[in-house]
């Protein structure tokens, strides 16, 4: 059971020239702006779009074909479809938007259609690269069949004519835990496979065709741990990281991790940065309004009887900063059970305006 706002994008692009990448498209939805950041790596597309009337981020991932790229987006009970064409780094089409509750089938069939036009800003894709590795072990490689380790990492990483590249590049280092001061990832990155392919090895000595046979997914592994661009302007960056980790069991484990940067001093940005402890304080009542208006749940419902935990949220440390919203994201069995999925709760930023601090009035003008 998942919420969802699906915002489904499909148009044609030859995207085999290259391995990786990292684009950032603007332009209209109906008469709506809106702005798209996203990477690609082997056939995978993650990333970001939002519409700059509301900054409210909503998630993007995808695969690419030979001559086809498909992204799909989510946010709350909304969905969102694209249809159209790449041409010379202009993308028109039609689009439709309809909304959807998670606990039925059937989607609300008021079906709107509108026409877009997305073409890429080359000076700001040009700000940054996509570097990442991949690959696939098998334990057996003489069997079809045989269990396997898949092992993805991935960052945007500044390429040195960011006037922030110093800024950028230290706070990324920092966030994975990599050597200070290094001045490109991809040999770190190559490491941290070598070790996890070397540990599967090691885990997976001694098996037998047969014992793998019996259940196959108990000897499957999967680590994916991708950054993207979530939001940027010219003064603060906030920075997606999803990581993904099977291990054999039922299902695999995932999470977003959110961090917002101030690109001139290089200050990682927390809760008590952004508001005055009065503004702190009005946010569990902020967050159940908004969970509710987000997620469809009737005002004669408790949070519990929906599937939550408990019958409040709590602020955490895992959000987003835009002008227009602040969201709070929480991970599977954060406050849910698995089967809700990911929470997040887009809070608009005009609740919290008059409690915001100086110095982050300053970042959002």
């Amino acid at each position: 059971m998942k919420y969802t706002f699906l915002l489904l994008f499909l148009y044609s692009i030859n995207v085999s020239a290259q391995k990786s990448w990292y684009k950032c498209f603007e332009g209209n939805v109906g008469s709506s702006s809106a702005e798209m950041h996203i990477v690609k790596y082997e056939e995978k597309i993650y990333g970001y779009f939002w519409f700059t009337d509301e900054m409210e981020p909503y998630v993007i991932f995808g695969s690419t074909g030979k001559d086809s790229l498909t992204l799909y987006s989510y946010k709350s009970s909304s969905e969102i479809s694209f249809n159209g064409y790449l041409n010379k780094g202009k993308f028109t089409g039609t689009s439709g938007i309809s909304v959807s509750n998670f606990r039925e089938s059937d989607t609300n069939p008021n079906r709107k259609e509108m026409s877009f036009n997305l073409s890429e800003n080359t000076g700001k894709s040009g700000m940054f690269e996509f570097v990442y590795v991949y690959g696939l072990q098998k334990v057996f490689k003489d069997w079809e069949g045989s269990p396997s380790a898949t092992y993805t990492e991935g960052s945007v990483w500044p390429v040195k004519s960011n006037p922030y590249f110093s800024q950028i590049a230290s706070f990324i280092l920092k966030e994975k835990n990599f050597p200070s001061g290094l001045t490109e990832i991809g040999k770190v990155m190559l490491e941290n496979k070598k070790k996890f392919f070397e540990n599967y090895k090691s885990d997976t000595k001694g098996l037998t065709k047969k014992e793998a046979s019996e259940y196959p997914a108990g000897y499957m592994r999967d680590e994916t741990d991708i950054s993207a661009i979530t939001y940027i302007n010219s003064k603060f960056l906030v920075l997606g990281r999803y990581s993904y980790g099977f291990s054999g069991g039922a299902h695999g484990n995932y999470a977003t991790q959110y961090r917002v940067f101030e690109l001139t001093s290089g200050k990682l940005i927390k809760l008590n940065d952004i508001l005055a402890k009065e503004g702190i304080s009005k946010l569990p009542d902020l967050l159940e309004r908004y969970f509710r208006v987000n997620y469809l749940v009737k005002p004669t419902e408790s949070l519990m009887d929906f599937g939550l935990f408990e019958n409040s949220i709590k602020p955490n440390e895992n959000f987003i900063l835009t002008p227009g919203c602040l969201v709070f994201v929480y991970a599977p069995y954060e406050i849910g059970p698995y089967a809700l999925g990911e929470i997040s709760i887009y809070i608009p930023l005009k609740e919290v305006k008059d409690y915001l601090k100086p110095e982050i009035k300053e970042l959002l003008n």
